[in-house]
Protein backbone atom coordinates (compact mmCIF):
# COMPACT_ATOMS: atom_id res chain seq x y z
CA UNK A 1 0.00 0.00 0.00
CA UNK A 2 1.24 3.32 -0.72
CA UNK A 3 -0.71 6.28 0.66
CA UNK A 4 -0.54 9.22 -2.48
CA UNK A 5 -0.68 12.72 -0.76
CA UNK A 6 -2.34 15.88 -3.18
CA UNK A 7 -1.96 18.83 -1.78
CA UNK A 8 -0.47 22.24 -2.43
CA UNK A 9 3.11 23.38 -1.41
CA UNK A 10 2.74 26.72 -1.46
CA UNK A 11 0.61 28.10 1.01
CA UNK A 12 -2.41 27.25 3.40
CA UNK A 13 -3.76 24.23 5.43
CA UNK A 14 -3.08 21.80 2.56
CA UNK A 15 0.78 22.39 3.54
CA UNK A 16 0.32 21.53 7.17
CA UNK A 17 -1.53 18.56 6.40
CA UNK A 18 0.75 17.02 3.61
CA UNK A 19 3.41 17.92 6.32
CA UNK A 20 1.61 15.90 8.84
CA UNK A 21 1.10 13.23 6.93
CA UNK A 22 4.52 12.69 5.85
CA UNK A 23 5.77 12.81 9.21
CA UNK A 24 3.15 10.16 9.79
CA UNK A 25 4.33 7.82 6.96
CA UNK A 26 7.96 7.99 7.84
CA UNK A 27 7.30 7.14 11.40
CA UNK A 28 5.38 4.19 10.23
CA UNK A 29 7.72 2.86 7.24
CA UNK A 30 4.96 3.50 4.97
CA UNK A 31 5.69 4.12 1.53
CA UNK A 32 4.41 7.47 0.01
CA UNK A 33 4.39 9.72 -2.84
CA UNK A 34 3.47 13.65 -2.52
CA UNK A 35 1.52 15.19 -5.63
CA UNK A 36 1.65 18.60 -6.37
CA UNK A 37 -0.80 20.53 -9.11
CA UNK A 38 1.26 23.37 -11.21
CA UNK A 39 0.96 26.96 -10.07
CA UNK A 40 -1.08 28.06 -13.41
CA UNK A 41 -2.75 25.60 -15.50
CA UNK A 42 -1.34 25.63 -19.10
CA UNK A 43 -3.63 27.97 -21.04
CA UNK A 44 -2.70 30.51 -17.65
CA UNK A 45 0.95 30.49 -18.34
CA UNK A 46 0.94 30.81 -22.52
CA UNK A 47 -1.39 33.65 -21.93
CA UNK A 48 0.16 35.10 -19.02
CA UNK A 49 3.59 35.27 -21.08
CA UNK A 50 7.22 35.07 -20.01
CA UNK A 51 6.76 36.20 -16.73
CA UNK A 52 4.02 33.25 -15.15
CA UNK A 53 6.35 30.83 -17.91
CA UNK A 54 9.35 31.94 -15.50
CA UNK A 55 7.47 31.59 -12.40
CA UNK A 56 5.78 28.11 -13.03
CA UNK A 57 9.61 27.05 -14.19
CA UNK A 58 10.73 28.10 -10.84
CA UNK A 59 8.27 26.45 -8.93
CA UNK A 60 8.85 22.94 -10.02
CA UNK A 61 13.04 23.04 -10.50
CA UNK A 62 13.63 25.32 -7.58
CA UNK A 63 10.69 26.03 -4.88
CA UNK A 64 10.12 22.24 -4.30
CA UNK A 65 13.18 21.19 -4.67
CA UNK A 66 14.00 22.55 -1.30
CA UNK A 67 11.34 20.75 0.20
CA UNK A 68 12.25 18.07 3.40
CA UNK A 69 10.33 15.22 1.36
CA UNK A 70 10.10 14.01 -1.89
CA UNK A 71 6.98 15.32 -4.36
CA UNK A 72 5.73 15.99 -7.86
CA UNK A 73 4.42 18.60 -9.96
CA UNK A 74 1.33 16.81 -12.20
CA UNK A 75 -0.04 18.46 -14.65
CA UNK A 76 -3.10 16.43 -14.86
CA UNK A 77 -4.22 14.08 -11.86
CA UNK A 78 -7.01 12.31 -14.70
CA UNK A 79 -4.43 11.52 -17.08
CA UNK A 80 -4.84 7.73 -17.83
CA UNK A 81 -0.81 7.62 -17.41
CA UNK A 82 -0.55 8.87 -14.29
CA UNK A 83 -3.94 6.57 -12.99
CA UNK A 84 -1.74 3.40 -14.15
CA UNK A 85 0.42 4.12 -11.35
CA UNK A 86 -1.62 3.75 -8.79
CA UNK A 87 -1.28 0.48 -7.61
CA UNK A 88 -3.73 -1.89 -5.69
CA UNK A 89 -5.12 -1.09 -2.44
CA UNK A 90 -3.34 2.30 -2.48
CA UNK A 91 -5.28 5.10 -0.60
CA UNK A 92 -5.41 9.17 -1.15
CA UNK A 93 -5.26 11.87 1.42
CA UNK A 94 -6.20 14.88 -0.45
CA UNK A 95 -6.02 19.31 1.09
CA UNK A 96 -6.14 22.02 -0.55
CA UNK A 97 -5.13 20.40 -4.12
CA UNK A 98 -6.69 22.52 -6.96
CA UNK A 99 -8.03 19.62 -9.33
CA UNK A 100 -11.18 17.73 -9.55
CA UNK A 101 -11.18 14.22 -9.07
CA UNK A 102 -12.81 11.73 -11.60
CA UNK A 103 -14.48 8.63 -11.14
CA UNK A 104 -11.48 6.72 -13.32
CA UNK A 105 -9.15 8.37 -10.59
CA UNK A 106 -11.06 7.77 -7.71
CA UNK A 107 -12.01 4.33 -8.59
CA UNK A 108 -8.29 3.27 -8.42
CA UNK A 109 -8.22 4.03 -4.84
CA UNK A 110 -9.02 1.58 -2.25
CA UNK A 111 -10.18 4.95 -0.22
CA UNK A 112 -9.81 8.50 -1.09
CA UNK A 113 -10.39 11.00 1.75
CA UNK A 114 -10.15 14.60 1.51
CA UNK A 115 -9.81 17.47 4.48
CA UNK A 116 -11.96 20.43 3.67
CA UNK A 117 -11.84 23.73 5.56
CA UNK A 118 -15.03 24.29 6.05
CA UNK A 119 -18.21 22.25 8.20
CA UNK A 120 -19.58 20.82 5.29
CA UNK A 121 -21.88 21.32 3.49
CA UNK A 122 -21.56 24.57 4.01
CA UNK A 123 -18.92 26.54 2.25
CA UNK A 124 -18.51 23.92 -0.92
CA UNK A 125 -15.14 24.38 -3.15
CA UNK A 126 -12.35 26.56 -2.96
CA UNK A 127 -11.06 29.52 -0.48
CA UNK A 128 -14.32 28.68 2.17
CA UNK A 129 -11.88 30.89 4.84
CA UNK A 130 -12.17 34.03 2.67
CA UNK A 131 -15.82 33.23 2.06
CA UNK A 132 -16.71 32.38 5.90
CA UNK A 133 -14.59 36.05 6.89
CA UNK A 134 -16.46 37.80 4.42
CA UNK A 135 -20.09 36.74 5.43
CA UNK A 136 -19.03 37.49 8.90
CA UNK A 137 -19.13 34.04 10.05
CA UNK A 138 -18.69 33.35 13.95
CA UNK A 139 -17.47 29.79 13.50
CA UNK A 140 -16.12 27.33 10.79
CA UNK A 141 -14.22 24.30 11.32
CA UNK A 142 -12.87 21.45 9.15
CA UNK A 143 -14.68 18.06 7.73
CA UNK A 144 -12.64 15.46 6.84
CA UNK A 145 -14.87 13.26 4.53
CA UNK A 146 -14.69 9.89 1.65
CA UNK A 147 -14.44 11.57 -1.58
CA UNK A 148 -17.10 11.35 -4.47
CA UNK A 149 -16.83 12.25 -8.13
CA UNK A 150 -18.95 15.20 -6.67
CA UNK A 151 -16.78 18.38 -5.29
CA UNK A 152 -17.01 17.97 -1.53
CA UNK A 153 -19.34 15.76 -0.94
CA UNK A 154 -19.48 11.79 0.38
CA UNK A 155 -19.51 10.58 3.51
CA UNK A 156 -18.32 12.88 6.46
CA UNK A 157 -16.10 11.06 8.66
CA UNK A 158 -14.70 13.73 10.79
CA UNK A 159 -15.84 17.54 11.73
CA UNK A 160 -13.89 19.90 14.02
CA UNK A 161 -14.94 23.39 14.96
CA UNK A 162 -12.99 26.41 14.98
CA UNK A 163 -14.13 29.77 16.43
CA UNK A 164 -13.18 32.96 14.36
CA UNK A 165 -11.87 35.30 16.12
CA UNK A 166 -12.02 39.15 15.60
CA UNK A 167 -9.60 40.52 13.30
CA UNK A 168 -8.73 37.11 11.84
CA UNK A 169 -7.46 36.99 7.88
CA UNK A 170 -7.84 34.11 5.91
CA UNK A 171 -4.83 32.84 6.59
CA UNK A 172 -4.55 32.73 10.40
CA UNK A 173 -7.89 31.09 10.00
Amino acid sequence: MTVWIFSNCRFGYGREICESAVKYCRNKDIPFRVIFPPILEKHERLHRGPRAMLREFLYRRVSVAFLPYPCEVVENVNDQGFIAQIGEGDVALVAGFSQIFRSALLSRFRQAWNVHPSLLPLYRGPVPSRWCIENHELRTGYTVHRMTTKVDEGEILLQEVVEIREGMDERAL
